[in-house]
């Protein structure tokens, strides 16, 4: 499979011909996720708290929720931002369609699920390393 980055309708993620110095920013969007470059998609996954407005944006695009990138960059939702959005919070920013309003939170709660799912692991996986430098062992990878 090919990293180029995938375009969407808003022009959020940078094309082939842009700039050198923005090729480091460069990502693709693949089933609804956001990957940078030399990132895993645990990484990935892991990283989704601290991402840009326009991380989220590129997010949005390829779950299909294009119709509220506007709304997110004005109200400039980041990835701790978009961890924390409820009802409220969607209300206050003009999203009143109950079936919108359902699907961001579905789209969100996978998001959630996801990330603790990864974090988890991250975590595990710690402890097992740190348990093999305390007895003296190898660590196991």
């Amino acid at each position: 499979m090919s990293p180029l980055p995938q375009s969407s309708p808003m022009g959020d993620v940078p094309s082939p011909s842009t700039s050198p110095s923005s090729k480091v920013r460069m990502r693709r969007i693949v089933n609804g996720s956001v990957e940078k470059r030399g990132q895993t998609q645990g990484e990935l996954y892991l990283s989704t708290p601290s991402w840009s407005v326009d991380d989220v944006v590129a997010w949005m695009s390829g779950c299909g929720l294009t119709l509220h990138v506007a709304t997110f960059n004005q109200h400039k939702i980041d990835g701790a931002k978009l961890m924390a959005i409820d009802n409220d919070r969607l209300k206050e920013m003009g999203i009143v369609d109950k079936s919108e309003k359902n699907l961001l939170k579905r789209k969100v709660k996978e998001l959630k699920t996801r990330y603790e799912k990864e974090r988890k692991l991250a975590d595990k996986l710690n402890k097992k390393q740190k348990k093999g430098f305390r007895t003296g062992k190898k660590p196991l990878f």
